[in-house]
This record gives C-alpha cells, structure tokens and sequence, in this order.
C-alpha cells in the first residue's frame, strides 16, 4: 500500500521508478496516478536503454560533475575524461546516446589524424588511406569509441602529441614541440596510462643525440633535454592541473586536487582483485582474452559488445613490428624508430603492473601497431611493386573480419549458432 525509502547517510537521486509484478513485465496498476504515469516504457534491459561496463563509473561521473556534485562513486582516473563526456550529457541528456556521444566524435576524429600523421610520416596517400583504413576496421576502436568510456580521449591524445613531436622533428620550430606537450598533458589528464607515453619521448631523444641527428643549434645537445622538459613536464604539468578546475571550484582549496591525486596513486597501487575477463600483458597481442561489456541471450538469439583485436590486424602487426625492430638493427630511420619506441613505451611497461588488467589496456599501443603494419606494406611494395595486389587482398580481409564480427562488436542481435559456429575462433573467445 505505500513504498518508504530511508536515507541513513550520504544523498540519493531518484530519476526514475518502476514496478511491476513479480516475474512478470506487466506494470503494478494503481489508482494513484503519480504511478500511472509510463505504463509503455521499455522494459527489456539492452545497450540501447542502459549503462555498460565502466559506463556506470564515467557517464555517473560526467553527471555529477554536472550537477555540481562532489564525485565520489568514481575518483580512480583524473578528470578530463568525464568533463569531455558531460558536453554530450549537457546537449542531448542524461541517456546512452547523451554519454557516447563524444565519444563517436572523438573515434571519427581519431580516423582524421591517423591519416594525416600518416601523410607526413610515409609521404604518399596510398599509405596514409591504409592506416586510417585499418583504424576504421579495427575491432578494438570500434567497440570502445562507441561507448561512453574515457579512453578513446587519451588514445587519441597521446597519438596527437606524437604527431607534433615528429613534426618538431622534421620542422624543428618550438611551436610544434610544445603542441606535443600540451597534448601529452591532456592524455595524462584523461588517464595514467598515458603517462607511458613519455618513456618513447624520451627514448626517441636519446636517439636523437646519439645517432647526431642534424637539429638546429637552438635544439642541440642538453638545450633538446631542457626543452622537453619545458614541454613534457612543465606545460604538461599546467595543462593536467588546469584541468581538475572544476575539484577548485567545488572546493576551492588546492589541497583538494593534491588529496584526489593521492586517492588516485592509492587506489592504482593497492588494488587486489581479480575478474574473468583479466588477462596478462603478453596475451595481448595475440589476441587470446576479449574483454566483453555487454552480452544480452534470449532462446536463440544472442548479441554482445566484446573488445578485442581484428586477427588480420593484431596476428600481422606481430609481424610488422618484429620487422620493425630488425629495421632498427640493420638501418636505423627517424620514422621507423619513433614507431618502435611509442609502441614499446606504451605497451611494455605493463608487463611490471602487478594489479589485474585487460586487453583494452592495449588501445594506447595500438595506432603505433597500425603504423607498423603500413611501416612494412611500404617496404614490402617498395621490393615488389608489382605485388600491390596482395595489398587489396589484405585490405579485404581485413575490412571482412570485422563485418562477420560486427555482430560482436557492436550489440547486434544474430542467432546464438552464429556466433558459437563461426566467430569463437579460440577456446578463450568468451564473446
């Protein structure tokens, strides 16, 4: 005859109640109207009308940051992140298409720059098509650039900073380098992970200076170090400051950021769980453990949104990038080392994390992959010229992978025996 919600401690907001009978989708009928009111809402749970895996964490966060409330559910990652997700919240609502908005954005923007960083590193068109190509059929920026997660931002971010990094290289103007710092700065404002980033700076730098690469005066010797320091740590470092406004405007004590960094390091450092979908480092590229977001069964029919790695994409980028690492043995080039070392600096220091991992983990080394692979289709062209139609062949498969996957990669509802036939190609392939 009535409901009572007791509020012991902390705050509560209530958009939305349903009931309905027990086992049974028909709606509690009452003759108090305030109950009355949706008698036609959806029921049956999908991605369409509900959060998704870390969706409960980032998009909650957007809104109460939002809202102008003190977040508490979720202070693991900094801030930038769900800032970039509330402009979607704030246009179109607190929804799933509000949340993911930005997020869409963000992936077709990433196609953009896989292109035109490209164009400069490789020089022609043909090659600079076949990265952005290979970004759009990627099965991994796929499924996480549609879905209101935090990091398609930094992914994209860190791969922007390096795109700078290798035009102050080429160019040699101090504009381009501190546009490669601010850009770093923002990855580490959307997560930690980005912050390996720095460890391929580095390492291309040292490069550099020991190979005598021809820089101008004003870059030579230690001035290059000093130089990116000011970028890498001292602009960056603004840049990831500023963004936490929002903790000082709350607040208004700066101690307040200092305390959600702490929180921050304490929560990384201490974690101890474990989860079915974890996998070790090294299993990454070899594509052995997808990490699934949503899965819906009903009788025959099944749908899920699963992150993992094109096979045509993963199984030939081992190959390119061990290629890559025999260029650099045999004869060192800027472009070939600035995609050995980003790769490596984003991905191997995982291999000292301790805490539980996934696969999606390796999304910020995955444009340096992708670069890889057309690293090694340029050369193999370059010997075989008249070869250029294995280059379509490959691009075929590629691009039909991921329309007989698509499926799994995006929620779309198929028959059960679809999927368990055809698309669970290892006994570890929990789609």
């Amino acid at each position: 005859s009535y409901l009572q919600f007791t509020l012991k401690s902390g705050q509560i907001m209530l958009g939305e109640l349903r009931l309905r009978y027990k086992n049974s989708n028909l709606f509690y009928v009452t003759k108090q109207k305030k109950l009355n009111d949706e008698l036609d809402i959806e029921v049956t749970k999908s991605y369409y009308n509900n959060m998704v895996f870390d969706e409960i964490y980032h998009a909650r966060t957007a809104y109460e940051i939002m809202r102008d409330i003190y977040p508490v559910y979720e202070n693991t990652h900094p801030y930038l992140g769900k800032l970039l997700i509330m402009q979607g919240i704030k246009i179109f609502g607190m929804n799933p298409f509000g949340w993911r908005f930005v997020n869409v954005i963000f992936g077709a923007l990433f196609i953009l720059v896989a292109y035109y960083f490209s164009l400069k590193l490789f020089q022609r068109r043909l090659y600079a098509f076949v990265a952005s190509f290979l970004m759009t059929y990627s099965f991994m920026h796929f499924t996480w650039s549609r879905l209101g997660l935090i990091d398609t931002f930094g992914v994209l971010f860190v791969f922007t900073s390096y795109w700078f990094f290798y035009l102050f290289i080429k160019k040699q103007k101090l504009s381009w380098l501190l546009l490669s710092g601010i850009f770093f700065g923002l990855a580490s404002a959307v997560k930690w992970s980005a912050v390996f980033a720095s460890l391929g700076f580095v390492a291309i730098a040292l490069y550099l200076l020991a190979t005598n690469y021809p820089l101008k005066k004003q870059f030579a010797g230690y001035r290059l170090i000093l130089y990116g320091i000011l970028s890498y740590a001292l602009l960056a470092g603004v840049v990831y400051t500023l963004t936490f406004y929002d903790i000082y405007l709350k607040t208004g004590s700066l101690q307040s950021i200092w305390d959600y960094q702490v929180n921050m390091l304490a929560y990384h450092s201490k974690l101890v769980a474990t989860h079915p979908y974890s996998s070790a480092w090294w299993s990454w590229p070899l594509d052995i453990k997808p990490m699934c977001a949503y899965r819906n069964i009903e009788g025959s029919r099944f749908s899920s949104i699963t992150m993992f790695g094109n096979p045509a994409i993963f199984w030939v980028g081992i190959v390119a990038m061990l290629y890559l690492f025999y260029i650099f043995i045999r004869r060192r080039t800027l472009e070939g080392t600035l995609i050995l070392f980003a790769f490596v600096g984003l991905y191997l220091p995982y291999a000292f994390v301790g805490r539980v991992m996934f696969i999606y983990h390796y999304y910020y080394a995955l444009p340096f992959l992708i670069l890889a692979i057309v690293y090694a289709i340029r050369d193999f062209l370059s010997f075989y010229p008249k070869q250029s139609i294995l280059l379509w062949i490959y691009l075929a498969i590629v691009a039909g992978l991921f329309l007989a996957f698509y499926p799994v990669l995006s929620g779309y509802e198929v028959a059960k025996s679809y999927v368990d036939n055809w698309l669970i190609w290892l006994p570890t392939w929990w789609l």
